[in-house]
């Protein structure tokens, strides 16, 4: 029986599937609270004096009451390329799970093409922002319960990052590739370094594990 190069993708978000590095500081800068925001981060993660799920809260609670279409991301905010990697995906029936530490802002553009989809989500009432759900404080969490619900075989699976919080996956994976990468260490890890503005050089590596051939 013939066995398929790879049978999972995990793709990060920030910075991967969309433009915006972090989508929580995409909000910040569409909203104007982004000093304020700084002296958070500083308490939460360089001060240590609070922890990031309630960093989180304190964080979206400066955008409570925003009308969530003034938040919205569009087609245009997306990676280029990125909806066709994500069709080649599709058409070789590979589960294709995206793991983001930031917020499921892109999660309605990709929908179709997605088939696990794990991230904080914003919590709205009446059209407006209220509080935030923490699903992810950390993607080190995440890998326990991948392989329980879906026993990934690591050696089978391309993981797609850009920064040091996507190195369980980078590390794991048997196809790795370093996106545009902003922390040496995951382009030391990756076995496949790109920097593109776009998504067809990695769609260029897919096509050749899918066929085998790497």
């Amino acid at each position: 029986m013939s066995r398929r190069a790879i049978r999972y993708a995990i793709l990060d978000v920030d910075g991967v599937v969309i433009r915006h590095r972090s989508s929580w500081q995409y909000i910040h800068s569409v909203l104007g609270t982004r000093d304020i925001a700084n002296i958070h981060r500083e308490a939460a993660l360089e001060k240590g004096l609070i922890d990031y799920r309630d960093w989180a809260f304190v964080d979206a609670f400066l955008w409570r009451n925003s009308y969530r279409g003034d938040i919205s991301l569009t087609y245009d905010d997306l990676v280029p390329g990125v909806l066709d990697l994500l069709r080649l995906l599709r058409k070789h029936r590979v589960m294709v799970i995206m793991v983001s530490g930031g917020l499921e802002l892109a999660y309605d553009l990709v929908r179709d093409y997605v088939d696990l989809y794990i991230s904080n989500r914003l919590v709205y009432k009446d059209g407006r922002v209220f509080s935030v759900k923490v699903n992810v404080c950390s993607k080190d969490c995440i890998i326990d319960v991948l392989e329980r619900a879906f026993n990934i075989d690591w050696d089978r699976t391309v993981a797609i990052g850009d920064g040091s919080i996507d190195m369980p996956f980078i590390s794991r994976a048997g196809y790795s590739i370093a996106f545009n990468p902003v922390e040496e260490d995951v382009a030391k890890v990756a076995r496949f370094v790109v920097y593109s503005g776009d998504m067809y050089p990695v769609i260029s590596i897919v096509r050749c594990l899918l066929d085998k051939t790497l």
